[in-house]
């Protein structure tokens, strides 16, 4: 790095790195100098036309004479395949050797699937001493794919926001594994503001950078797993012990509230108590109307106290069983 900002420096030569999209930003644009000098653009997969084009070139050859595609085929096949120079040439091999498209088709996204799968299972070994983290880990991963089948591409901001949250490291991983990868997107406006305005243009910087499935076949998979029946029951099994596990720890913490609630309670009633038998004394000490102030103090917050319990022994009774809840705080006895 110190070498390619010395060479340009000194105007020496143009230095171009050639690499992913998410290996620019996770790891050159880590040293900061770099970043500050360097100018990213973005390459993306090759539009579905001109990989239409190269199929039409590819099938007028004479080795591929005795594979007719019609149109509808090729579409397919584009639509699961994209760009992705090792696939097509993964396909191609395939159809040169006279195999049938569907079962290659059908390989590449089994062994998609089986990949995504793996990953995801990992997600749940790697915190196996903590099976709640593990599973909100898991079901984030999850939102994000179902997200994607939804929009194709999101940006990344928003991503965060409604997925991620302050888990947002958890997106390194996958787009280390090429689950994921970021490309260049412009979203369109929600404004009539100029194109050509500084809030227009800061608008488009910020929401230049997406996030999408790592490959065409990999967007496949991601919409097959997130419609599979089993996966969809783990999916629900999963939800429900996170919030058991919530129940139990709003329960923990309301039984400690009644718990300091009702001391307190207890201690304003011996107080309460103890005014009116030492009534004489307490008017002696602080006068009729401060005894009065004092006393309608005391009541007040017992009320206060009261009405507390009864809200926590309404949830408490939700927690429990959805039980009906009582109409007054039962009386506790040490």
């Amino acid at each position: 790095m110190d070498w390619t900002m010395h060479i340009t420096d000194l105007k020496l030569a143009h230095v171009i790195f050639a690499t992913s999209y998410s290996f620019s930003h996770l790891d050159l644009d880590t040293h900061a100098q770099f970043r500050h000098r360097r100018y990213l653009i973005s390459i993306e997969f090759p539009d579905l036309t001109l990989v239409k084009n190269f199929f039409d070139d590819v099938m007028a050859r004479p080795e591929f004479e005795s594979v007719p595609l019609s149109p509808a085929v090729i579409d397919n096949i584009i639509k699961h395949v994209g760009g992705q120079e090792q696939d097509l040439d993964r396909l191609l091999t395939g159809l040169r050797r006279g195999d049938a498209y569907v079962p290659i088709l059908r390989e590449m996204i089994t062994d998609s699937i089986a990949y995504i799968e793996t990953f995801m299972d990992k997600v749940l070994k790697e915190k196996s001493d903590d099976k709640i983290k593990a599973f909100e880990k898991w079901l984030r991963m999850w939102d994000m794919m179902e997200l994607l089948q939804k929009e194709k591409r999101v940006n990344k901001r928003k991503l965060i926001v409604n997925v991620f949250n302050e888990h947002a490291d958890e997106l390194e991983p996958m787009l280390a594994a090429n689950l994921i990868s970021m490309t260049n997107e412009i979203f369109p406006e929600g404004n009539s503001k100029k194109s050509d305005s500084i809030s227009s243009l800061l608008h488009q910087s910020l929401d230049s950078v997406a996030i999408t499935a790592g490959s065409p076949k990999l967007f496949t998979a991601m919409g097959l797993l997130i419609k599979d029946p089993t996966m969809l029951k783990q999916v629900e099994q999963m939800r429900e012990s996170i919030a058991k596990k919530k129940e139990k720890e709003k329960e923990k913490e309301l039984l400690e509230k009644k718990k300091i609630a009702t001391e307190d309670l207890e201690k304003l009633r011996a107080h309460l108590e103890k005014m009116i038998d030492k009534k004489t004394d307490f008017i002696d000490l602080f006068g009729e109307e401060g005894y009065s102030l004092r006393k309608a103090e005391y009541i007040y917050r017992e009320e206060v106290l009261r009405k507390d319990l009864l809200g926590m022994y309404v949830e408490l009774e939700k927690i429990r069983n959805g039980a009906s809840p009582p109409s007054e705080v039962p009386s506790e006895k040490k």
